[in-house]
């Protein structure tokens, strides 16, 4: 529970500084509970985000992607 407050307060401070794509897959993160992130800027920029708060994030390195999930 504590997980989800801290993303939905990392999606508002995200959506006022106008990273509003960024928000977008943290939204979708807690809507889904987990996320496909690629080789973008704005999922760089998301998966970064995600390890500072301690989310662990799976990488597919042969391919360039990761996995995001919350319990």
């Amino acid at each position: 529970m504590e997980t989800r407050k801290n993303l939905m307060d990392l999606h508002r401070r995200l959506i006022r500084i106008g990273e509003y794509q960024v928000a977008k897959e943290i939204l979708r993160l807690l809507m889904h509970g987990s996320i496909v992130l690629g080789l973008s800027d704005t999922d760089w920029k998301a998966q970064c985000l995600l390890e500072d708060m301690g989310i662990p994030v799976i990488r597919f390195t042969f391919k360039g992607w990761a996995e995001a999930r919350i319990m």
